[in-house]
């Protein structure tokens, strides 16, 4: 018997489906397949319980032990570690035993009718999904925020209604829409900011009613509208698929000829950010490291990179990383966030071309206009270098997404943070380094899945825990080793320890192999 939270999302699903294809279509799990193929990391694994839980990411030791959130004991009381297994960091890691496990299944907050899912925060009705947080209505989907009926898509955010789409931010009843930023009614389309009514558009700012980035009445939209919905209806019905937006894209075969403004070089100051990674690495190792890339191994490590690429149009060098579909867009028809604008008002299809685009034709005629923005530009954005998606934020290098953020570098998606160094999916952070899918964290080294915590280091799926180390699934600690609060005094001279094994590391090597990811655990 199906679950109640994937019974009303079936019902949901069909809603949606008229919503933004005019028609109600089978059951959702038939569209699975589709739907998933859309989302970001993820892997469903089975345990040695019998059960299934849902990872996001797949970065620890293939030997890690693992359980499912639910079957978490969180008020368990672990005994102190023995002055022996505590002589060095070597024998806390391996004294850990069965205290090291790591959690799937992850859901944390006021979140309720959640199915194989993880990281869900604050959501309800989530099926099959990862990283959902203060949303509801959501199925195959990961890294959703404030977000209500989304189904299959990677990075929504402040959106609704949404089919099969990817890095969207206050998008409404879109399907394959990339990139949208407040945005309405848009299919099949690209980078489109501030625009309602739009098919197999890109790089339109402030446009209605375009097919093929072309004006049309709206009587002659409606029109073509309705005949390219029936065509995806029919599609979708036939197949249980509809094709990805870069499947009617073709190889590039020459570059139109474009009257690109000057791009103006902005003004980049590395003093600032190697000053500030100097200040967070004083307070949180106690030795204030110069030279930033002289640890980049290291920051870099359990992040995505950030890449150079060329542009499609003017050869300028822009960057890109995987957070941003570089890995789905064609690599010949990348191009930055300064000449997206300009591509999208010069290159249009014939009016006549537009209104008689279908599903057959639409490889053929969109190849002339479809390039894919792998940056992004929206706010007061200052001295970020090597930065792809900037958003309301300053003195960042080599992140691949800093939305209202300051002084980060070597992350990936460090929301409303600062300070964050070799971190990934950081949120409302500051002071931390190689930390992970977390919330709320200061001073914390090596922390993933936590929230609420400070000057924590190497725990997992910790809520509430304070000045410890080497603590998993565990709530309402402070002075702890190994889920065991063990006193500031030992708690210090354990910390000490740690501090210098990985600052000599650093020093000697400008790295430290030790991780979050490969704690020993039982059996290993």
């Amino acid at each position: 018997m199906p679950s109640e939270a994937y019974s009303l999302l079936d019902r949901q699903w069909k809603s949606a489906c008229k919503a933004i294809l005019g028609f109600e279509p089978g059951e959702l799990k038939i569209y699975e397949s589709w739907l998933s193929s859309h989302m970001g990391e993820h892997k469903a694994e089975k345990l040695g319980n019998g059960r299934e839980a849902m990872y996001q990411f797949e970065n620890f030791q293939p030997s890690a032990r693992k359980v499912d959130f639910a079957s978490v004991d969180f008020m368990k009381k672990w005994q102190p570690l023995s002055a022996n297994e505590m002589k060095d960091i070597d024998s806390i890691a391996q004294a850990m035993g069965e205290r090291a496990a790591y959690a799937g299944d992850i859901t944390l907050g006021n979140s309720q009718f959640v199915e194989g899912s993880t990281n869900v925060l604050d959501s309800s009705f989530v099926y099959k999904s990862a990283g959902v947080s203060e949303s509801s209505y959501v199925a195959y989907a990961t890294d959703t925020r404030l977000s209500k009926h989304i189904f299959g898509g990677d990075q929504n955010a402040q959106s609704e209604f949404v089919i099969a789409g990817l890095i969207n931010r206050k998008a409404t009843r879109c399907l394959e829409c990339w990139a949208g930023d407040e945005v309405s009614d848009v299919y099949y389309s690209s980078y489109c900011i501030g625009c309602a009514d739009c098919m197999f558009s890109f790089n339109l700012v402030g446009k209605s009613h375009c097919i093929g980035n072309r004006p049309l009445s709206r009587e002659k939209y409606a029109e073509a509208k309705k005949r390219l919905l029936s065509q995806l209806a029919d599609e979708l019905e036939a197949k249980k698929k509809l094709p990805m937006l870069a499947d009617f894209v073709p190889q590039l075969a020459a570059k139109p000829a474009l009257h690109l403004g000057k791009q103006s070089a902005e003004k980049q100051d590395m003093a600032r950010i190697e000053q500030e990674f100097s200040k967070t690495i004083n307070l949180i190792l106690g030795a204030p490291l110069a030279n930033i890339d002289k640890y980049s191994a290291w920051l870099s490590r359990n992040i995505y990179e950030v890449k150079r690429a060329k542009s499609a149009l003017s050869g300028a060098e822009i960057y890109t990383s995987r957070l941003l579909f570089s890995e789905l867009a064609p690599k010949d028809r990348l191009i930055g966030a300064d000449e997206a604008p300009e591509a999208g008002e010069q290159l249009k299809l014939e009016e006549g071309e537009a209104a008689s685009l279908s599903l057959a034709n639409a490889r053929k005629l969109i190849g002339k206009i479809a390039f894919f923005c792998c940056e992004r530009k929206i706010g007061i954005n200052t001295n970020n270098i090597r930065v792809p998606i900037q958003i309301n934020s300053s003195n960042c290098y080599s992140v691949s997404n800093i939305p209202f953020g300051k002084d980060c570098a070597y992350c990936t998606w460090p929301r409303n943070s600062e300070h964050c160094y070799g971190s990934a999916r950081t949120f409302l952070c500051s002071f931390v380094i190689r930390c992970f899918n977390s919330l709320k964290l200061s001073r914390c080294l090596e922390c993933d899945c936590c929230r609420d915590c400070t000057g924590s280091y190497f725990c997992h799926n910790c809520e509430n825990v304070h000045d410890s180390m080497f603590c998993f699934n565990a709530k309402n600690l402070k002075y702890a080793i190994g889920n065991a609060e063990v006193g500031k005094e030992a708690f210090e001279r354990a910390k000490k320890l740690l501090l210098a094994e990985i600052t000599s590391s650093l020093e000697k090597t400008g790295d430290y192999k030790r991780s979050i990811y490969d704690i020993p655990g039982k059996g290993r």
